[in-house]
């Protein structure tokens, strides 16, 4: 019996904790449509595309960060110069990667 409802209560906080996950995601990407001129809010076919590309969008900045965070993290100011460039090469793909993916997130909305 107690274990049934230890069960439950874990079960409630996983969905709390997906549900917050979700409503984070969501608004990160309603901020990223606003700071890019609302393109996704303006021009998108109905209210599904348009949350859709606004969790992709969201989807996207999480992903950039981490990955931003980790080629970051492995740059030190003693490293070689070749080291260091390479790690802002990465960087530099990074940001077109994401940039080529919320330009697509734009694009298949409209």
């Amino acid at each position: 019996m107690v274990r049934d409802r230890t069960t439950a209560n874990e079960w409630k906080n996983r969905a709390r904790m997906l549900a917050l996950f979700i409503a984070l995601v969501l608004f990160l990407g309603l901020i990223n449509d606003l700071f890019s001129g609302l393109p996704l809010t303006r021009g998108s076919r109905s209210w599904g595309i348009w949350l859709l590309g606004i969790f992709g969008f969201g989807t996207l900045y999480l992903l950039g960060e981490a990955a931003a965070d980790w080629i970051n993290g492995r740059d030190n100011v003693t490293d070689p110069p070749a080291k260091r460039a390479l790690n802002l090469v990465l960087l530099l793909t990074l940001v077109l990667v994401v940039c080529a993916a919320a330009v697509s997130i734009i694009w298949m909305a409209q």
